[in-house]
């Protein structure tokens, strides 16, 4: 009796994580503006990406699958350079931010560079290029940024 009651207690253990896992998933969805600070050719932009990248490569590598794709690939480097094999998901969420917006940021520049609207709003709106990824990095990231004011 007492080896049936371990195994049961292993999958119920296992059961527990897995849904708990599912349920932490960053979810993509755009944000609200104070004072219509944002752009949202841009937001609409972040959103796709960002939905492109938990699917693609945030949800395998959290879930420790094998690595198939460039991007999941280059997740799972940059987590095993940094912490080893030893990663949590605030690890993920934190490499995650590095990558992903290292992409945003160069979809950025082009939108702004090649819609007139965009780059009028995004004037208005920003100081530099630093400001505005640094905004929609707070906005948008994995690892959410907090200001210190």
């Amino acid at each position: 009796m007492k080896f049936i009651k371990y195994p049961m207690m292993v999958l119920f253990i296992a059961a527990l994580f897995s849904c708990t896992a599912k349920r932490n998933l960053p979810k993509a969805q755009i944000a609200s503006h104070p004072e219509n600070h944002g752009v949202m050719a841009i937001d609409e932009l972040i959103v796709n990406m960002k939905d492109e990248f938990i699917y693609e490569c945030y949800t395998p590598v959290i879930k420790r699958e094998i690595p198939e794709t460039r991007c999941q690939i280059d997740l799972f480097q940059l987590l095993e350079r940094r912490y080893h094999t030893n990663y949590r998901k605030e690890h993920v969420d934190m490499a995650s931010d590095d990558l992903f917006f290292r992409d945003v940021d160069q979809r950025i520049r082009l939108l702004v560079r090649q819609d007139p609207q965009v780059r009028k709003m995004v004037r208005a709106n920003f100081r530099s290029q630093a400001d505005l990824l640094q905004y929609y990095k707070s906005l948008y990231g994995f690892h959410p940024i907090t200001s210190n004011n």
